[in-house]
């Protein structure tokens, strides 16, 4: 671990996590997976993108490449939590327009 921090010039800490101002939500009632949602400023995202490809394991991804639109399936966990999620992309959109 850590070899996300240098390839995100220090965004991204040697745990794989993105600065605590930025998370939002904490999602862990998904069966195989907990999930740390963080709203990254388009200007980081290049950084953040190295810490995504040089993480082994992929510890950490865009929510757009974790949750597609054939795993919100009911009764898997994520078609539960697709209206929360909505919900939570709206608010952060509306916050960002004004």
């Amino acid at each position: 671990m850590g070899e996300g921090a240098s390839a995100s010039k220090g965004v991204i800490d040697d745990n794989y996590l993105p600065p605590w101002d930025t998370w939002f939500a904490f999602l862990s009632q998904l069966p195989e997976a907990r999930l740390l949602l963080a709203w990254i400023p388009e200007a980081l995202s290049e950084w953040v993108q190295g810490a995504i490809e040089v993480g082994a394991n992929h510890p950490i991804e865009w929510l757009d490449v974790v949750v597609t639109a054939e795993d919100l399936q009911p009764g898997d966990g994520w078609h539960e939590i697709q209206g929360e999620l909505r919900t939570i992309w709206q608010h952060m959109s509306a916050s960002n327009s004004s």
